[in-house]
């Protein structure tokens, strides 16, 4: 009847019409409360129109902007608060519906000046601290979030569950030890008892949860996980949950159990790299690397350079490399590397993609990368240690050694037997020892229990002729496998055959079942290479044959068989043992015998037991060229010599099987000044010198 009222200029219809706006006001409510709110807005619009007062214009537009906002019509909402404040910026309601319109719209700085503003006018209610502290929160601003609790408390504001809980999430973050964490569990302790009643937290297993991240920050696993049942029991729908359980079980090391919950949240997850990245993990744990990096790759494909799936990637490209020798899975693993730099270009990952190269021997591109990481970190030590490994492959000593002082100067309160390891090859290879020895020294004061330092001071003792010392220091070394070798070996160094093979057969008697066969081969190799005995050498392989059944070991003792036929003259067996040899190659799953040949670490010494079969097979060109080619390359990465002195021997024992004693003998002498310690090249110059003189 009031809509539908004519204006007569009546005081009756001046009365009922003043009553329009009002009426209007009641029929949006009215549609609001039956759900009908696009009717209900139109209603209080046209109530605002009709408004006699400012006051009641200004009440009106505050329900409809509510109305627009219940109704997700936030921009709408915005609008009508924005004229609101127009009229007067100290209009508080206004500020409340346009922060929760704002927050719904992600305009979090719209949200924080709307905070202000309110705080501003009253500070005593809870709703504006809220907004406030889950844009930040949201944004990652801890500390920002925590000013807003802060000044929450500090204005004496009664909090909401709601604000406890972002407290409490907020707390967490900010937690950097076990102390730190004993008030938000404390306040999760209330909120499950206040969350028993009325509370406007929408999800209360949130509670549940915000506790059980506690727990699992603590390393409380199975608290964690208590809660984490507890949350799901409230909300299974939350797929959130079960993803954090499978992170908890992951890092249990429970690697089926993760596996299992990111199953179940997949469903959700399927376009998060997180999910997929931990499930690389899981399989990793597991040790199923080709499952690992369908996983890592998925993650990649969902994020590019997410976390440090690209190198992950890197690395098992780089071992699949170095397991079967092929150059695609090389350069697989530079790809992935230099993606990550292509996102992240920084001193740590310039130093992994050129150790990448420096183990494949690509020196100049690893020292390109070392180089340009010290641009970045003009002081860290392991690119300057590796530098120094790139210029000791190279040959160049003296180099090296600077860059290793560098690294040492840089380490500070880093721990690493690597610079002083690698400087002790270069004095090493430079010939002084007793330096090389002071390295050693150095490096156990930093490793006390490292007893393969003790092994190699007994070498270099035994390099310089002071045997009781090398004895000594082997001393510390009783309980490693190749114990009685090395002290048989220091018998011979002092001329005493008879010492040295009681101690390698005491190797034997004193080995481990799954040892056995190396001692066999050990000692069947010292009659081969030191006494020259190769009929008893034969005999000590065959041991060795006998007890394994792994392609690996039985290539090397097969091929060691080979070669001791060969060099009694036996060439139908060595030829036999020979093909043996390549078959457990090719069972051993280390790839192709090209990719094995051109693997650059150990190239020359590959180049060498590939001769020997050569020979062995009776190709005896192809076998004398592999080791003419031993010196053409980059040396190996283990070698401590001024030059590859095993050519040189190889050709030397090849001559003298030949009958060739006077080329042997130049052979041998050339072995001996690369290596003038190795016991194989001072027997063979030794014996073969004694066989000549008595023919004068």
């Amino acid at each position: 009847m009031i809509t539908g009222t004519v204006d007569d200029g009546t005081q009756e219809n001046q009365r009922r019409r003043s009553r329009l706006g009002r009426a209007l006001y009641i029929l949006g409510g009215c549609c609001y409360q039956l759900g009908e709110q696009e009717e209900a807005a139109a209603y209080v619009e046209r109530a605002a129109k009709e408004a006699d007062s400012q006051q009641e214009r200004m009440g009106y537009r505050q329900y409809l902007a509510h109305i627009l906002c219940e109704s997700k019509q936030y921009e709408q909402a915005v609008d009508v608060c924005d004229q609101i404040l127009e009229e007067d910026e100290n209009y508080y309601p206004a500020y409340l519906i346009r922060q929760e319109a704002c927050y719904e719209l992600r305009k979090g700085q719209q949200v924080v000046d709307d905070y202000h503003r309110a705080v501003g006018i009253f500070a005593g209610y809870y709703k504006p601290y809220l907004m406030a502290a889950q844009v930040f929160f949201y944004h990652n601003q801890f500390e920002d979030a925590k000013g807003v609790i802060d000044r929450a408390k500090e204005n004496g504001v009664e909090f909401s569950s709601c604000l406890k809980l972002y407290e409490v999430k907020i707390l967490r973050n900010l937690a950097g030890k076990k102390e730190d964490r004993e008030l938000p569990l404390k306040l999760c302790g209330e909120l499950m008892k206040e969350i028993e009643g009325e509370t406007d937290i929408e999800d209360t297993s949130e509670v549940e949860f915000e506790t059980a991240l506690l727990h699992w920050d603590n390393d409380e696993f199975q608290e964690a996980l208590s809660h984490m049942a507890e949350a799901i029991r409230k909300n299974a729908g939350r797929m959130q949950y079960r993803l954090v359980r499978g992170n908890i079980y992951l890092d249990m090391k429970k690697y089926n159990e993760a596996l299992t919950e990111y199953a179940g949240a997949e469903e959700v997850y399927r376009s998060s790299p997180s999910l997929y990245y931990n499930r690389g993990l899981c399989y990793e744990g597991k040790k199923m690397k080709v499952q690992a990096a369908e996983n890592f790759e998925k993650a990649l494909e969902l994020q590019e350079g997410y976390r440090d799936a690209c190198e992950k990637l890197a690395d098992y490209y780089r071992e699949k490399y170095e397991d079967q020798y092929k150059r695609a899975d090389f350069d697989t693993s530079i790809a992935y590397i230099s993606r990550q730099i292509a996102v992240t270009e920084n001193c740590y990952y310039l130093v992994h993609r050129g150790l990448i190269y420096m183990n494949a021997m690509e020196l100049d591109e690893a020292i390109r990368d070392f180089e340009k990481a010290l641009e970045y970190v003009p002081e860290d030590w392991a690119a300057h240690n590796n530098l120094g490994c790139c210029y000791k492959y190279l040959g160049r000593f003296e180099e090296a050694i600077g860059y290793f002082e560098k690294a040492v100067e840089y380490m500070e309160d880093s721990k690493s037997l690597l610079p002083y390891s690698n400087m002790a090859d270069c004095y090493e290879a430079l010939g002084d020892y007793r330096k090389a020895i002071e390295c050693y020294q150095k490096d156990l004061k930093l490793f006390p229990d490292y007893t393969s330092f003790w092994k190699e001071i007994g070498q270099l003792y035994a390099c310089l002729g002071e045997y009781d010392r090398a004895e000594e220091a082997y001393g510390h070394t009783t309980k490693m496998d190749d114990y009685y070798s090395r002290m048989g070996d220091l018998w011979f160094y002092q001329g005493n055959g008879k010492k040295a093979l009681h101690f390698y057969k005491k190797g034997i008697e004193n080995a481990a079942a799954d040892k056995k066969a190396e001692r066999q081969s050990d000692l069947g190799q010292a009659y081969m290479d030191q006494l020259q005995n190769y009929p008893k050498a034969a005999a000590w392989l065959k041991r060795a044959i006998a007890r394994t059944t792994d392609h690996g070991d039985l290539f090397d003792y097969e091929r060691y068989l080979a070669r001791a036929y060969y060099l009694m003259g036996k060439y139908g067996p060595a030829k036999e043992h020979a093909k043996a040899a390549l078959e457990h190659f090719k069972q051993s799953g280390e790839g192709t015998e090209e990719d094995y040949l051109a693997y650059g670490p150990y190239k020359p010494a590959r180049e060498g037991v590939m001769g020997w079969l050569y020979l062995a097979m009776g190709e005896r060109e192809k076998g004398m060229e592999l080791f003419g080619q031993m010196d053409r390359g980059y040396r190996c990465k283990g070698c401590r010599y001024q030059g590859c002195y095993e050519k040189y021997l190889f050709q030397g024992w090849c001559y003298e099987a030949m009958g060739d004693q006077e080329n042997a003998l130049l052979m041998y002498r050339e072995a001996a000044r690369l290596n003038p310690h190795s016991i194989a090249v001072m027997c063979a110059l030794d014996n073969l010198q004694k066989r000549v003189d008595r023919k004068k």
